[in-house]
């Protein structure tokens, strides 16, 4: 069976990112999904009886050294840094980790498929499904990050900062001057900068790729609006991928699974209305030591009322004689 906490994508992202960080790399992007190969002969280490993988899927990246970004162009001025160029100067990688067999392998050419978030999928006649939001039954699932509404927070929440948000080629694309961009490209995948000199174009693309910006630098990133002294945002903009609302988080339908949660909060309920009982129980002596009480008091008035008649009464007589 497969390990509980290889369900939680929050925990496997802070876990293999860390790992990551202590090899010096850097993890931009995380999902979750189904890998499937072009033929049944896995890798050795993928292996299985259902024909696919569960996997993490997460991009790595590390810069060369001793690199000189760009090129000069003939009858050109400047030093001129396109995509291809950048992308042939950092090193690159795509990762799987098997959720089954425990493993990590690099992305080949024998991968046919990879699906993001399926609705459900099946290992070892177990049966998994996703579940959008954070139901309350699910609460070993639960996410605090996907609570956090403030970027400070969430960034802290998650361990990451924000290298871990953007495509190193986004990084250059939203951080250098964009005086710098030719008009020539409109796309974020295939884009070029020119610089003035090689130490320049080196210098920069250094700093967007080795500084760590705090959120507030991220503001022109995420298009936050100032009205008065609220700063609108779209919540969903500054979340891994993971954290994206579209995205369930998967649980099991494993009978013991499944009951310990029910029968906690079956048990909460039976502790809770045990407890609205005795209440009500004491409540109704109180009512019944009160009412109790007063028909006493009324009694006794009443006796002593027909007394004092009687005494009257028994005046009157003794005085008529």
């Amino acid at each position: 069976m497969v390990r509980e906490e290889y369900l939680n994508p929050e925990f496997m992202y802070k876990l293999i990112n860390s790992l990551c960080k202590a090899d010096g790399w850097i993890m931009y992007h995380f999902v979750f999904g189904k890998l499937t190969y072009k033929n049944f002969e896995q890798p050795t280490l993928m292996q299985n009886n259902h024909g696919y993988n569960m996997v993490y899927k997460f991009q790595v990246y590390k810069r060369r050294s001793n690199v000189n970004y760009g090129k000069s162009i003939r009858y050109h001025n400047g030093i001129y840094v396109n995509s291809s160029n950048f992308k042939e100067n950092i090193i690159s990688k795509d990762i799987y980790f098997d959720i089954l067999n425990e493993c990590f392998v690099e992305h080949d050419d024998t991968v046919l498929n990879f699906e993001e978030f399926p609705s459900f999928f099946r290992l070892d006649n177990q049966l998994y499904y996703g579940i959008y939001g954070q139901p309350k039954i699910l609460k070993y699932h639960y996410s605090k990050a996907r609570d956090c509404y403030n970027i400070e927070n969430y960034m802290d929440t998650m361990n990451i900062n924000s290298h871990n948000l953007f495509a190193p080629h986004d990084l250059l694309c939203k951080l250098i001057d964009r005086n710098k961009k030719l008009d020539s490209y409109y796309s974020d995948e295939e884009w070029e900068f020119c610089f003035e000199t090689q130490e320049e174009a080196n210098s920069a693309i250094t700093e967007v790729l080795s500084k760590t910006y705090t959120p507030y630098d991220f503001a022109k990133v995420y298009n936050v609006e100032e009205n008065f002294r609220r700063r609108l945002i779209d919540y969903d903009s500054f979340k891994l991928y993971i954290h994206k609302s579209k995205f369930p988080i998967f649980y099991t339908d494993n009978v013991l699974e499944l009951t310990l949660p029910i029968a906690e909060s079956v048990k909460l309920l039976g502790s809770m209305v045990t407890s609205a009982l005795h209440d009500m129980q004491e409540t109704v002596k109180l009512l019944s030591n009160s009412v109790g009480q007063l028909m006493a008091d009324r009694l006794s008035d009443h006796n002593i009322d027909i007394r004092a008649d009687l005494g009257i009464k028994c005046c009157r007589k003794d005085m008529d004689i």
